[in-house]
């Protein structure tokens, strides 16, 4: 079946977006718990140690490439937009956010990505023509087996994953309901230089 460039970016997204939670669940629940018990873990890092991620993502074309020795061989990928994904996922730290997306790839998802997102930067970047914006896509709560109820593979008509599911929804459930208006007016007040 054909998936559109629509879908596509759908659910790049909505897996990236799982790996934040099943992260999360590996820290609380899983083997990355178990891990952070070990003392020799402890006394380097302390206790509370969890082991966080962030990412940035982009679209655009690269060219994968062999590089290594006869001894070992890894791929790496090249192009100015994979330089872009890295400059997103350097700005998780900065921002504090686990999810950053290029203005130009939530553009490219569904209409509906726009009411679980908000923008945190636009940012001038060298050989970027135009400064671009920075969205956020917050992750405050735990859904368990998050993304199968709602990523329908085999319907081929409409958006590829329902971003107003209760799913969704509950990732982001202990923001506060007025916190993306009172996000979008001190965002657009910094952009004007208020």
């Amino acid at each position: 079946r054909k998936v559109s460039p629509s879908q596509l970016a759908d659910a790049a997204i909505c897996s990236f977006l799982r790996c934040q939670l099943d992260l999360e669940e590996a820290n609380r629940e899983g083997e990355l718990r178990e891990y952070s018990q070990r003392p020799s873990v402890q006394q380097r890092f302390g206790n509370g140690f969890a082991v966080k991620m962030g990412f940035g993502m982009h679209v655009g074309w690269a060219v994968e490439g062999a590089i290594g020795s006869s001894l070992k061989i890894d791929a790496t990928y090249l192009s100015p937009h994979v330089e872009m994904s890295d400059r997103l996922e350097a700005a998780s730290k900065v921002f504090g956010t686990p999810l950053n997306l290029s203005h130009w790839l939530r553009n490219l998802a569904s209409p509906s990505l726009s009411a679980v997102t908000r923008p945190v930067a636009r940012l001038k970047a060298d050989g970027v023509s135009s400064p671009f914006d920075v969205f956020a896509l917050d992750v405050t709560d735990r859904v368990s087996n998050f993304g199968r109820q709602f990523c329908d593979a085999e319907d081929s008509k409409g958006d590829f994953v329902d971003w107003a599911h209760a799913d969704v929804l509950k990732v982001q459930a202990s923001l506060h309901p007025l916190f993306r208006s009172t996000w979008k007016q001190g965002y657009e007040a910094f952009l004007k230089g208020d």
